[in-house]
């Protein structure tokens, strides 16, 4: 299988971004070539930069068209829901009186679902994997 370079994979996530009305960030894609076996694909968010460095480990070109398509959704949705949950931990962080741990984790699991649904819903409607199908380099 052909791995994306990062140009390559920042295109298509740009054009994603887009599709999914996400415009307020900056994203690229850091194609690792070792390491990370257990992970397919993370995301780090800079919100002050408005900056999203996706990183894609060696077991993403492995998966499908759909589900490369389905896990670059899913990393760019936690962009979207992130603010939320950062807004949740920061609530927590000022009033932990009032605002258990258990909620901020409830918080956390029920947004992590929503992104897994959400990033199901939208995928097929993306656009093909420009890279899948092309020989390996």
């Amino acid at each position: 299988m052909h791995k994306p370079t990062d140009k390559e994979a920042t295109r298509y996530v740009e054009e994603l971004a887009r599709l999914l009305h996400i415009d307020c960030v900056e994203p690229y894609v850091i194609v690792h070539n070792e390491g990370c076996e257990d992970r397919i694909a993370t995301i780090e968010m800079d919100y002050e930069q408005n900056a999203a460095a996706i990183h894609i480990y060696p077991s993403f070109v492995m998966l499908s068209d759909d589900e490369q398509r389905e896990t670059l959704a899913h990393e760019l949705l936690h962009w979207k829901f992130g603010k939320l949950e950062s807004l949740i931990e920061a609530l927590a962080q000022c009033d932990a009186d009032h605002i258990p741990d258990a909620l901020s984790e409830l918080v956390a699991i029920q947004l992590e679902a929503l992104v897994d649904y959400t990033a199901r819903l939208v995928a097929p409607a993306m656009p093909e994997i420009p890279w899948v199908g092309m020989p390996a380099a």
